[in-house]
């Protein structure tokens, strides 16, 4: 009984520590920039948004804090998520690297890359909203581990 009590007091503590530095993070509103999402980013993260006028690319950044989020936003060619999602995993594992899915839902999936034995990880979550279809995703010039990876998409998470 007591090695039950423990191991669920292991778990929690897990649990509770990988949504610290999320909850941490204040929310950054992208409206500004003219995007209707929010996400949670360190204070010191920067925004950056290049306008490839049929695809918007945004960039939330902050090295100190090994924050790094790409977001893609396109007009929506369908609102269905799962058709998407589906689209993005067949992109993902054509990635020479690509290993194997960690964990996804119904909006997104976290993924394994295997670089020279060493295992990175990354995430793509979708959210769509109106005739607006957003895609984030980890920085592509930045390398994280999977709780990393996961805190990530935690930030983003429209829903």
């Amino acid at each position: 009984m007591k090695r039950i009590i423990l191991m669920s007091l292991l778990a929690l503590a897990v649990v509770a520590c990988q949504q610290d530095g999320v909850s941490s993070w204040p929310e950054l509103d992208l409206m500004d920039k003219g995007f209707p999402i929010i996400v949670k980013a360190p204070d010191s993260a920067a925004v950056k948004v290049i306008d490839n006028s049929f695809l918007k690319d945004i960039t939330i950044d902050s090295p100190e804090d090994n924050y790094h989020i790409q977001i893609y936003a396109s007009d929506a060619e369908t609102d269905d998520i799962a058709i998407i999602k589906s689209d993005l995993i067949l992109d993902v594992r054509r990635n020479p690297y690509f290993s194997r899915i960690v964990e996804e839902d119904e909006r997104g999936f976290v993924y394994e890359l295997t670089i020279d034995s060493s295992n990175y990880y990354s995430f793509r979550h979708i959210h769509v909203q109106g005739d607006l279809e957003f895609i984030f995703e980890t920085g592509l010039a930045h390398t994280f581990n999977l709780e990393e990876a996961q805190n990530l998409r935690a930030a983003v998470k429209q829903d």
